[in-house]
Parts: C-alpha cells; structure tokens; sequence
C-alpha cells in the first residue's frame, strides 16, 4: 500500500480508510514504478469536516509519486460539486489545479517527536483511559462532542489527560490512536478563567511522556494561525514534518 512506504506523512488518509471504509472512495492508480491514491470522503460523514467545511459536498486527498498518476485519479472526481482539497505537496496543488480552479482557505501543521525525546510528566496532570464525566464540557468548548469524545476512548488505546484549578476542571486533551503505531494529541483545552499559567504544556508534555512510553510515535497538529499553539508545540522540542494546505473547488 502507497501510505504505508510514509506512515506519518500520509497517516490522515490511513485513518481516514480505516475509520470510514464504507463510506470512502479511494482509487489507486499504479504505472511502472509510479503510484497514487486519491480518497474522496462525503463531507458530512467526517464530524471535523461536516464542522470546517459545512458547505461542501466533498473532502478529497491526493498522494502520489509521479504528476501524471494524479492526472489519471483527478480523471475519477466528478465536477459540479463543491470540493476541499486537502493537499500535502505544492506538485499535488499544482495537478489538481489543471483540472480545478482552487481558492486557498487555510492549512494546518503537524509535528511530531524526534526520536530519543524525552519528556518531562506533571503530577498535577491526571491520566484515565477513560474521561472524567466533569470534563465533557470542557472538550465541548474547542468543539468535541460528547459522543465524539467517548468514540474516542472507545477503542482501548485512547487516553484522557486531565488537569484541575481550584477544585474545578479546567484543562483536558486526549490521545488516541490513528493509525499502526501513530497516537494524535488533540483537544488540547484550557478554560480562559485559567490560562497563562502554563497548563496546556504540562498537559502536552504528560501526553508526550505517555505515548513515547508505550512506543507509539506521537503526533500533534495545529491551525496554521493558532500561535500559541505552534509555541507550544516549539516548546516541547516537537518538529513539524508536513503542512496540509486546504484548496476550495466550487462549481
């Protein structure tokens, strides 16, 4: 398979297929040496994309390793609908513009640990395979629905990391796995009334600490504007490895 000769660089389209099977197309094109995939998820069934791009009827994602094989999968995506490239490489940007007009909307960096980091746990930062019923609503305020959140820690590797503030919960984020080896920190959440006092690093830095124990490769994204979070992300000593572009196609 083309994603797994790069797990990390292509690991959203690998847990994309494995989180969706029936509802995802995915066409893969080989010719000689050259090869590529192209994965188009119906908007509505990706609660990230349904709450991003609510407008659109399509997510689309593109690897390949030669420009003519994204030629022959574009071929495959159907015009008259509204679409969101989620593109990895300015070559896979340039393809898809041959066949689409495209309007940059934002992107997102991903970082992950260099190998042989080491991180530093906090002990005020409480660690559960399991969310804590209090912290529901303070995952709901970056967007986490409760089902969505339980999902998660459905699959018997997710962890809950949880940290309280004067007797109040007040700052959570979750791991959970994406894919073979591959654990993403996301929902990193400190309530306003408690910020500044540094408790998303040690949140992150606890999550850090756990994964890299269990042997999983850690990786953790950002919104390209969210500058607290790529200090953060500096901070910890993470290094960024791919920034995902999404390019909007409407008819």
């Amino acid at each position: 398979m083309l994603g797994r000769r790069d797990v990390l660089r292509n690991i959203v389209p690998l847990k994309l297929l494995a989180a969706y099977p029936d509802a995802i197309q995915a066409p893969y094109h080989e010719d000689g040496a050259a090869a590529g995939a192209l994965l188009r998820l119906p908007t509505h069934v990706s609660p990230f994309d349904r709450q991003t791009s609510p407008s659109s009827d399509d997510v689309v994602r593109l690897s390949v390793t030669h420009p003519r094989i994204a030629q022959a999968l574009l071929a495959r995506v159907p015009g008259g609908c509204a679409l969101v490239f989620k593109l990895i490489s300015s070559s896979d940007r340039d393809g898809v513009a041959q066949r689409f007009r495209l309007t940059r909307a934002t992107a997102s960096i991903a970082y992950t640990a260099v190998a042989g980091s080491q991180f530093t746990p906090s002990d005020e930062v409480a660690l559960s395979e399991r969310v804590d019923e209090r912290y529901f609503d303070v995952y709901a305020a970056p967007g986490y629905a409760r089902d969505e959140v339980q999902g998660f820690c459905s699959t018997g590797r997710a962890l809950a990391f949880a940290l309280e503030w004067q007797g109040a919960p007040v700052a959570a984020c979750f791991a959970d796995p994406n894919f073979d080896r591959v654990d993403e920190i996301g929902g990193v959440y400190t309530r306003p009334e408690a910020r500044r006092k540094g408790y998303a690093r040690k949140l992150v830095e606890t999550a850090l600490h756990a994964l890299v124990c269990r042997g999983a490769r850690p990786r953790y994204q950002v919104h390209e504007l969210n500058q607290p979070s790529i200090r953060l992300a500096q901070a910890t000593g993470l290094e960024p490895f791919v920034t995902t572009e999404h390019w909007l196609s409407e008819y």
